[in-house]
């Protein structure tokens, strides 16, 4: 933990005696100059990242996830939600506060190791497949074909439309494929980034696999804050950096679309995976620091809702073509899906409706 806000936390110190941009330096946060716009706040969000807003007690207490419009969306540290607020009050009551967190710079750039689920991973093999069913409207076969073939590259824009998390496009690749930058808005107040690589797979489908950065950011050099702020768990640097450069989960996830009848189609993911550490498997559903199982959930039907609303489709009800499936309920209509928790991987892919899925979806079996 940063030790001058160690000292003032175990002091009690109020913000007028804290040394906040010491404790900011400190830590490795850079300090953003001149953001007096929302056009440049947004410039700023597309280099660096989640921003973070230092000082007015503890010394991170809010992160900026975007702006949509004139409004600002905010992660709360405190509250532990997200807020929205005008840019220009925002600016006018924080611009002089903003930093960008040490993790997005430009300081080290390394290769990658892929995370596969049986290699890598420990515990429970995690299944999952979430699935939405749409009629074809007011499109051609022809153009659901080449609206699905550009889900891909428009694969960012979509998964931020509206949802829990965050993802942007890295400046770095992996094997020449593109590398993707991930944040659950639950967890930026930790400084810790999950990668993958997207690659396009057999017919229709494309995958992403989880990363393990092979480089060291300069706060892993000598603090374990990454995955340990508060100091609850003393630990060795490397073991520290051990955890904090794995994405959180070892194996892949796909997604894919198809025809069902008439003119029913679906759109879905699906995924085989693992915790790529013990830490994460122990802290998975301790608040802040690890990531709730509702919040992956959430996530991925978000995904599917957001795809439906770009291509200006509605859900159908798809409750007849899957059994043992739960049900959520989004602005597009229904989404479907269903998890398996196993200590045998053997018994998620000898399952009947999960080979289905795995035929779309070959590249998922470790």
């Amino acid at each position: 933990m940063n030790q001058l806000l160690k000292d003032a936390l175990d002091q009690n110190l109020g913000l007028a005696q804290m040394d906040v941009t010491a404790m900011a330096a400190d830590i490795g946060y850079l300090p953003l100059r001149n953001i007096i716009t929302a056009g440049q706040l947004s410039t700023a969000l597309q280099k660096h990242g989640p921003i973070a807003v230092v000082g007015g007690g503890l010394a991170q207490e809010m992160f900026v996830n975007g702006i949509h419009g004139s409004q600002v969306q905010l992660f709360d540290l405190g509250r532990q939600e997200l807020v929205t607020q005008p840019a220009n009050q925002f600016l006018r009551e924080h611009g002089d506060r903003l930093y960008a967190a040490p993790l997005m710079g430009n300081e080290n750039k390394g290769n990658f190791s892929e995370l596969l689920a049986v290699r890598d991973g420990v515990g429970n093999y995690h299944g999952n497949h979430f699935v939405a069913y749409f009629h074809a409207s007011g499109v051609t076969q022809q153009q659901i074909d080449q609206q699905m073939r550009d889900f891909l590259p428009r694969f960012v824009h979509i998964f931020n439309m509206d949802n829990i998390a965050s993802v942007e496009r890295s400046k770095l690749t992996y094997k020449q494929d593109v590398v993707l930058r991930f944040a659950v808005n639950a967890m930026q107040g930790l400084i810790h980034d999950d990668h993958v690589y997207l690659r396009r797979g057999k017919g229709n489908s494309f995958y992403a696999s989880t990363l393990k950065r092979n480089w060291r950011y300069r706060f892993e050099e000598a603090s374990f804050i990454g995955i340990d702020p508060l100091n609850w768990f003393p630990s060795p640097d490397d073991l520290g950096y051990a955890i904090n450069s794995r994405h959180f989960l070892a194996g892949r996830r796909s997604w894919t679309y198809g025809h069902v009848q008439d003119d029913v189609y679906f759109i879905e993911t699906a995924a085989i995976e693992r915790y790529s550490h013990t830490v994460y498997q122990i802290l998975a559903d301790v608040p802040v620091v690890g990531i709730p199982h509702n919040t992956v959930v959430d996530i991925w039907n978000h995904l599917l809702n957001n795809a439906l609303t770009y291509y200006n489709q509605t859900a159908v009800d798809g409750g007849s073509l899957v059994t043992g499936y739960e049900r959520a309920s989004f602005s597009r209509g229904d989404i479907f899906y269903r998890e398996y928790d196993e200590p045998d991987l053997q018994t998620i892919l000898s399952d009947d409706t999960f080979q289905a899925v795995l035929d779309r979806h070959p590249h998922l079996s470790p």
